[in-house]
């Protein structure tokens, strides 16, 4: 994995040393340029005067600086720059190849990249170029002739804005590495959540090198081994793993963070501006089951603190069952204590397994999901009578819950299913259900089945490549 990482980092750090390369020779070009052509500006006394000629003459000026900044072979260096997000994108393939997963190639994932190489061309070619570059050396010259400054002092105001110095950068080298940098990652980020998205990938590391500009929650994140999703809301607080990271007085984010930036979109804005690393996901398999544990299971008193109350909890192995006393809601007295009553059964089976479970607070304005188990959220469904249409109607409304869930709260959570069956169940009733769920593709990750005592676990593997025959057919025999 290191490697994968490595090759993407150093592919980033390439392109952009190879594009800020040109950068101080054309301003020292455009610099001595500016001196040739402001010769020509009236001056009486030492002090530039404020007249129409001079004014018009600085149009032309900035028409003549364009043109140095922006020539041929300017031109072609953007368009080597803009070649390396193939090379970003292909190295992030073989990044997700490695977890031997398969991803569709979508025409998404086209439309990303070339919404990026768009961007980039008008930052560093159009309309951005001559925002913030050209404008604002037009802005100093006409400035200083309007106010009918020294002549030499806008050489001087001229040379330490357009040229890199000890201390400070060229306005040439500071805008086109932001842009260069922001761009470049911003596209690798966004290529990369697509994909981890699609592959519903949940954990993360911060990767990338840390240099005496990084910034402190940058350097904090990196030295955090694994990333769970549900951590970024206290992360963009910052707070990581306990230390808080200094935040901005007009964001509330840790100081440099781009203002906006949520959990949705942390991948891709990361750090802030001129950030230089990468949030990477792994799939859960190459989480160490300690890590998962520490993060994903929450300590038995911080859920008390927030209202939920102890059903079971095993002190050897420090696994539990916590409800909130809101987990069933808006329901009449009886049908809210056979619910609650069916919820928890199915969780003290999870329980006897070594799972933690938390059965969540129900919310009557938007959607919610029953429970989590080992921090993964769970929608758990009762069936009552012995038939395939209500097995299949309750396997596809707690399907179509975590779906709605996901699309109000803008996540991407696996359909993780816990359903309890009647005893008297038959094998082929659950077969025809599970045939009509694949047919009907409820996109399940997991699918537990209760019946009784006993509880079967199906992947979507077993569901979609019909293993689920013989496992059902086994636990009907128990």
């Amino acid at each position: 994995m290191e490697k994968q990482i490595d090759n993407i980092i150093t592919a980033i750090e390439v392109a952009i040393d190879d594009f800020q390369k040109q950068i101080p020779g054309i301003q020292e070009k455009m610099f001595n340029e500016l001196q040739t052509l402001v010769k020509d500006l009236g001056v009486q006394n030492g002090k530039i005067l404020a007249n129409l000629d001079n004014l018009k003459l600085i149009g032309n000026i900035k028409n003549k600086i364009e043109r140095i900044i922006i020539s041929n072979s300017y031109k072609a260096k953007v368009q080597q720059f803009v070649k390396s997000y193939q090379a970003v994108r292909n190295l992030h393939d073989d990044y997700f190849a490695q977890f031997n997963v398969t991803f569709p190639k979508k025409e998404t994932y086209d439309v990303i990249k070339q919404l990026a190489v768009d961007s980039t061309l008008n930052s560093l070619l159009g309309a951005g170029i001559s925002a913030n570059v050209i404008d604002k050396v037009g802005e100093i010259l006409k400035t200083n002739t309007t106010s009918a400054a020294s002549y030499s002092d806008m050489i001087n105001q001229l040379r330490s804005y357009v040229l890199t110095g000890n201390e400070t950068e060229g306005v040439l080298e500071r805008y086109t590495k932001q842009i260069t940098t922001d761009a470049i990652n911003q596209y690798s980020a966004q290529y990369h959540q697509a994909v981890s998205s699609d592959l519903n990938f949940s954990w993360g590391r911060y990767v990338g090198s840390n240099i005496t500009t990084s910034r402190e929650f940058c350097l904090k994140l990196t030295k955090k081994d694994y990333i769970h999703k549900s951590e970024l809301p206290e992360i963009i607080k910052g707070d990581i793993d306990g230390h808080q990271c200094k935040l901005s007085k007009s964001t509330g984010l840790p100081l440099g963070m781009v203002s906006g930036t949520t959990p949705g979109n942390f991948q891709i804005y990361r750090g802030g501006y001129n950030c230089g690393h990468q949030f990477l996901m792994v799939p859960d398999s190459s989480v160490p089951e300690a890590t998962k544990n520490r993060i994903l299971i929450v300590p038995v008193e911080k859920l008390k603190k927030d209202g939920y109350e102890t059903i079971a909890h095993d002190d050897k192995k420090g696994n539990y069952i916590m409800a909130h006393p809101d987990h069933v809601a808006n329901k009449n007295k009886k049908d809210g204590a056979k619910e609650m009553a069916n919820n928890v059964a199915m969780a003290k089976l999870f329980f006897g397994r070594g799972s933690s479970i938390e059965l969540m607070p129900s919310d009557i304005e938007k959607p919610s999901l029953d429970a989590k188990i080992d921090g993964k959220l769970w929608e758990f469904e009762t069936v009552h009578k012995d038939k395939f249409s209500s097995i299949q109607n309750r396997i596809h409304e707690a399907s179509k819950q975590i779906l709605n869930y996901n699309r109000a709260f803008r996540e991407r959570n696996p359909v993780n299913l816990a359903i309890a069956l009647p005893d008297n169940v038959s094998k082929e009733n659950i077969y025809s259900a599970l045939r009509l769920a694949v047919k009907h593709n409820y996109r399940i990750d997991r699918l537990s089945l209760k019946v009784g005592d006993a509880l079967i676990e199906l992947t979507k593997e077993d569901i979609h490549q019909g293993k689920f025959y013989g496992i059902v057919a086994d636990m009907l025999k128990r």
